[in-house]
């Protein structure tokens, strides 16, 4: 089946998604090791703080030693759009923005992993109801806000742990809760509110105002010092 004008972007949206998505998954398991091996963090330490349960995954990335010729990895602008009412036309425009200027679009959960990662995380909060669009450039706190639940063999160094599954198996699995409040999950770098930009667009029926979405990118670059 053709696809319309508007769908010729999509074979590359995908690849570049996929793309991103390869590259973040290097720099998490790169981030893990340098948690330990530069921040002296145990696999423990490193379990608990990304509220996971089960280390082994992270014990696995620790052992395991990366090539010597892996070429530093530039993760792409993450940008996490709020913008509540607006048209699915506006978010088509808003969108296609986006992948043009090869940033990736995702949700708070996705950038505050991709953050956490190294890349460059904007919030742009831009609904329809109101006449300000309001940018933040973002880092992530260190931990996620929330509660973790984890095995109590889990809270102990590898040697105790194993020990305590063999000489007290039933107690070995009882769940222990770390109550963590982080009532901030991000720290805001620099941020800037202006009025909501506008421009006129012909719908095919007639001309209509809308977000006008280049002008806010071009705000969200100014921002971040991009081009």
């Amino acid at each position: 089946m053709n696809g319309t004008p508007g769908d010729q972007s999509w074979p590359q949206r995908l690849r570049d998604a996929r793309q991103a998505k390869e590259t973040a998954a290097t720099a998490y398991e790169q981030t893990i090791r340098d948690a330990k091996n530069v921040g002296g963090m145990s696999a423990l330490s490193i379990a608990a703080a990304m509220g996971i349960k089960d280390r082994t995954r992270i014990t696995k990335y620790l052992n395991a030693v990366p090539p010597a010729d892996v070429p530093p990895v530039r993760l792409p602008v993450v940008l996490s759009l709020h913008g509540a009412g607006n048209s699915e036309e506006s978010w088509a425009r808003m969108r296609a923005g986006v992948a043009a200027r090869g940033w990736l679009e995702t949700d708070d959960n996705g950038a505050w992993h991709l953050s956490r990662a190294g890349a460059i995380t904007v919030i742009v909060n831009w609904p329809a109801s109101l006449d300000a669009v309001g940018i933040s450039l973002v880092r992530a706190v260190h931990s996620q806000p929330g509660e973790t639940v984890m095995p109590l063999r889990d809270y102990l160094p590898t040697m105790a742990s194993i020990q305590l599954e063999r000489e007290h198996p039933e107690v070995a699995d009882w769940p222990v809760r770390n109550h963590e409040d982080h009532s901030v999950r991000w720290r805001v770098v620099a941020e800037r509110s202006e009025y909501r930009p506008r421009a006129e667009f012909d719908n095919g029926d007639q001309v209509v105002f809308a977000a006008d979405v280049d002008a806010i990118l071009a705000r969200v670059a100014a921002l971040i010092d991009q081009p």
